[in-house]
């Protein structure tokens, strides 16, 4: 277990360096392709997106952990920035 809980640690840093570029980014992006009547509407959804994720995401992380162990969250987190990366 002491294996596992290290490759956690290693993850969510990588996540939060992904994030202190990732945010800024998008926030930066959503002008250039948002109408300007849309742009506080399209921020709000953007906030509200990512502020749901950072509810709903550990509580399921906790679901997944407890029930296929964290190998399987790591391989779920890799495919995500994958999914990220191929649609840029």
């Amino acid at each position: 277990m002491a294996v596992n809980i290290w490759l956690v640690y290693v993850d969510l840093a990588l996540i939060s360096l992904a994030t202190a570029f990732f945010r800024p980014a998008m926030f930066a992006i959503v002008p250039q392709v948002v109408a300007k009547r849309d742009l506080m509407p399209a921020n709000s959804f953007f906030s509200a997106m990512d502020t749901g994720t950072e509810i709903a995401g550990p509580a399921l992380a906790g679901i997944f952990a407890f029930r296929y162990g964290y190998a399987l969250l790591l391989y779920l987190d890799a495919a995500t920035y994958l999914v990220s990366a191929l649609c840029l």
